[in-house]
């Protein structure tokens, strides 16, 4: 029982990083199709031939939905998931935890659920914690969108990463921070250092040890990672990464999940009501009376 909440616990703590503040509307906006703000125009470049190499914004833009399978493994101990996404905010993350059963966390847009092992039984999830939850999960979408997710990048100083020669971006959202490095001969990412605030140590060290064949698939996505974390290295295996192949209907409630109510909209002032401009200056529309 032991190793089966380790890896639980592993499985979900793995990618916990570089989010920065998930907010309800995350979840069913899509991010900005922006630069990066804040950007020194080297670093941008780095980022822009990461994108390039990777499959290009268009190739980007084109995608509706992914569908990745995956293990996760630290020591002997193991755990497979696969995710579900499809625009807008749509998405299903299935982890099946050897020896308990299947965790499922999932989001049709605007009402999210979850079950739990051993008996599945199904509840309610708050839309912020859904996305957090597929965040930490969906390792692909950031790094399809690092342009995109963080709010400044600076260059750094040329980094030599397992004898890769790697351009080297500190890429920071407010709240958390990464340095990130990629490799000059393919322009992809090799590596990158999870980290928190000035005062706190490395987090983790992500090294992405292969990616997907070119002309395999519209967008290549990272095959291998190994996660060095403080007390376990973990290795995960993308098995698979698909796109646009999600139709709609994997996203449907379970039995048992009402839909969350539409939100209330913000009643409108009734036309005896007076505007805050208009009580702190009465006569501002009246003519003056004669005397």
């Amino acid at each position: 029982m032991t190793s089966i909440r380790y890896t639980t616990t592993l499985c979900c703590l793995m990618l916990m990083f570089a989010c920065g503040e998930s907010t309800a509307e995350a979840v069913q906006e899509e991010p900005p199709a922006n630069e990066t703000l804040n950007a020194e125009p080297e670093a941008r470049r780095v980022l822009e031939r990461a994108l390039e190499a990777m499959g290009g914004s268009d190739a980007r833009d084109r995608i509706e939905s992914t569908r990745a399978n995956a293990r996760i493994s630290v020591g002997q101990t193991s755990s497979k998931y696969e995710i579900l996404t499809r625009r807008p905010g749509a998405f299903l993350v299935r982890q099946q935890i050897n020896g308990l059963g299947e965790m499922e966390i999932g989001c049709d847009g605007t009402t999210a659920w979850r079950s739990d092992p051993p008996d599945g039984r199904l509840t309610s999830m708050p839309l912020k914690q859904a996305a957090e939850a597929l965040r930490s999960f969906d390792f692909q979408a950031l790094l399809r969108d690092m342009d995109r997710r963080f709010h400044g990048a600076t260059l750094g100083e040329p980094r030599e990463i397992d004898k890769i020669q790697c351009d080297h971006v500190e890429l920071f959202d407010g709240t958390n921070r990464i340095s990130a490095y990629f490799d000059q001969r393919t322009g992809l990412l090799r590596a990158f250092d999870v980290k928190g605030e000035d005062s706190r140590p490395m987090l983790r060290r992500v090294t992405i040890e292969s990616w997907s064949e070119p002309g395999t698939s519209e967008f290549l996505w990272a095959r291998e990672l190994r996660i060095k974390q403080p007390g376990a290295t973990l290795r995960a295996e993308y098995r698979s990464v698909t796109f646009n192949d999600v139709a709609e209907s994997n996203f449907e409630l379970p039995i048992g999940i009402t839909p969350a109510p539409d939100p209330i909209p913000e009643p409108a002032p009734t036309s005896n009501e007076t505007t805050s401009e208009e009580t702190s200056n009465p006569t501002s529309e009246a003519a003056p009376e004669r005397s």
